[in-house]
């Protein structure tokens, strides 16, 4: 394959990135402009502007013109660059994920975008990033990728089209219900409705005193009736915000498994795919806050090397959003060949449980002690709301900390280690096998010696830097065995 240039859509996505930055730069502009005295001043200023707009669009357009990519049986080469030329190579043997990501109007001219990571990348783009393509490059570094020699028939239909004529391979696709479940016990509604807080105190600052002042005398004048219905209103546009968000990510999310790879594909308006080997996953997080706990739901996700999930909350890949956790290891030993059978956990005992009491309990302490005494030297007038926030939150911190402690554990699953956590009122379970564990670190005080305590943390690789999962208060025997499991003779 020569090098060739991107599609023409990406000309348009380059001047469309160059435009937003020109936007700020003539709002500047004419805020500099306004303040000089002469005529002459302003004339030459916006020819100034005009100049840097103009460079701008050609320094763009050369850009686009200079970036070109090579796909060859030995990897993927690219490059770029306006005035320092950067060539990039990518084995295929390195790669960790391929995500190819189409929005909705790329669909009709069959053309995508993708992004190529290795573990080697320090940012959150990938070594390879090819903004408009074809479909057919990427089937064709799939192929490469799964050792075909000859594989340009794969490319006469879709990865989706091969896969769905092969129902010998495992598969699991979301059904709606599962889907409608996911979203509404989503939590996303605490972002937007943070986020419409944030718009509000920016929208405040910048119009009239004048009208800001009309709407908060009206908002005063408001009856109690009113204000609950305003309030309820913002939750529930909120929660269909929330909703819609969840269900266009994921909708028809499909996990299948081909050559020992994970292909997951989802997305309404913007479709993803992406390939992930399976012995490039790190470990593998079983996810639940405490709302899906009642619900007994849970999500599944993978630790990689790469930021495949940069679009989620915390960063990871998922591969299954929602699942009964009785139906765990049916469902994920098809797709995972190494993925243990279910092992009791080794918990916390009693001296751990209230050693996480009493941290929480320290913390929201120290807390509510700093608001007190800054209301009391700033608004002494609320200083009676702040004391009844004192057994609420004291009431919270107990709970917080029981909840923790009583989710803390370890065990040992042949050669996979889970690990367990609780915090904030959300339960993760890692399970790691030995030869992703980067290191294993036991920490123990002086007062926990009394104790036969310690702390065991261990790190994983997880994205662009190292991940620590640290259960605190295990027993110093159960920590011995995990470092005899981890440090045969």
């Amino acid at each position: 394959m020569k090098p060739k240039h991107l599609a023409w859509p990406a000309l348009i996505q380059f001047l469309w990135r160059t435009g937003r930055n020109l936007v700020l730069l003539w709002v500047l502009g004419f805020f500099l402009l306004d303040k000089l005295a002469t005529e002459t001043a302003v004339f030459w200023g916006l020819v100034g502007l005009g100049g840097l707009t103009l460079l701008s669009v050609v320094a763009t357009g050369v850009r686009y013109w200079r970036f070109t990519y090579q796909v060859t049986p030995a990897g993927v080469t690219i490059q770029r660059g306006l005035f320092v030329r950067q060539v990039t190579h990518i084995p295929y043997a390195k790669i960790q994920t391929v995500q190819r990501n189409q929005w909705f109007y790329l669909r009709p001219l069959h053309l995508e975008r993708l992004t190529i990571e290795t573990a080697g990348k320090q940012d959150d783009d990938g070594e390879g990033q090819l903004a408009v393509v074809p479909q057919s490059v990427g089937d064709l570094i799939e192929a490469y990728r799964h050792g075909q020699v000859h594989p340009v028939a794969a490319l006469a239909q879709s990865a989706d089209t091969a896969l769905s004529q092969n129902p010998s391979e495992p598969r699991y696709q979301i059904s709606w219900s599962a889907l409608n479940t996911y979203a509404l016990s989503s939590l996303g509604v605490v972002p937007i409705i943070l986020v419409l807080g944030w718009l509000y105190d920016k929208l405040t600052k910048l119009a009239p005193e004048r009208t800001v002042d009309q709407l908060e005398h009206q908002l005063v004048t408001l009856q109690t009736g009113w204000l609950i219905g305003l309030g309820v209103l913002v939750l529930v546009c909120g929660l269909l915000a929330s909703y819609a968000t969840v269900v266009q990510r994921y909708y028809h999310f499909t996990l299948v498994k081909t050559a020992q790879t994970l292909n997951m594909t989802h997305g309404f308006f913007q479709s993803k795919r992406v390939s992930l080997p399976v012995r490039r996953i790190q470990a593998v997080k079983l996810k639940q806050s405490i709302l899906r706990q009642w619900l007994r739901l849970t999500t599944v996700q993978a630790l990689t090397a790469g930021q495949a999930g940069e679009d989620e909350n915390d960063r990871e890949l998922v591969l299954l959003p929602v699942i009964k956790p009785n139906q765990v290891d049916a469902t994920l030993a098809p797709f995972i060949s190494w993925w243990p059978p279910s092992t009791a956990l080794i918990p916390v005992g009693r001296l751990g449980c209230w050693l996480f009491v009493r941290n929480s309990l320290l913390l929201w302490g120290f807390g509510l002690a700093a608001l007190t005494g800054v209301v009391w030297w700033w608004l002494p007038n609320l200083l009676r709301i702040v004391m009844w926030c004192w057994p609420v939150g004291l009431l919270i911190a107990t709970l917080q900390g029981r909840y923790a402690g009583r989710n803390a554990g370890v065990a040992l699953a042949g050669a996979h280690l889970v690990l367990q956590t609780g915090s904030w009122f959300t339960r993760e379970r890692f399970v790691v096998p030995r030869v992703r564990v980067q290191s294993l670190e036991v920490r123990q005080s002086v007062w926990l010696q009394r104790g036969q305590l310690a702390h065991l943390t261990v790190k994983l690789r997880a994205g662009n830097a190292a991940k620590t999962v640290e259960v605190r208060y295990l027993d110093r025997e159960t920590i011995e065995k995990i470092q005899r499991w981890y440090l045969p003779a």
